[in-house]
């Protein structure tokens, strides 16, 4: 069973200029981030929060693995996303990864 310690931003961009913001707990972990299943987040998504030290921190989704899809474990409880900083995705399109 995964502890949520952590509360973050989805944020997900939209072409024509808007966005949405959903709040969800998290446990972060590096370039990790596990959420909750049901979460809606895809691969391009944004995801924002507070260090410990209250510095914000936004990463973008690269990856995204369902309890129930291949590479899953049967006691996967969570949604793993893998992401990277958005400094590091400057010129990278998420879509076509």
């Amino acid at each position: 069973m995964i502890f949520f310690t952590t509360f973050v931003m989805l944020i997900r961009r939209r072409q024509e200029g808007m966005e949405s913001r959903l709040g969800s707990p998290a446990r972060v972990e590096d370039h990790t981030v596990r959420l909750p299943v049901g979460t809606e987040v895809k691969i391009g998504d944004y995801i924002g929060y507070s260090l410990s030290n209250g510095e914000p921190r936004m990463m973008v989704v690269i990856d995204v693995i369902h309890p129930h899809m291949s590479g899953a474990s049967v006691a996967d409880d969570h949604i793993e996303v893998t992401c990277l900083p958005e400094s590091r995705i400057i010129g990278w399109d998420a879509e076509g990864c």
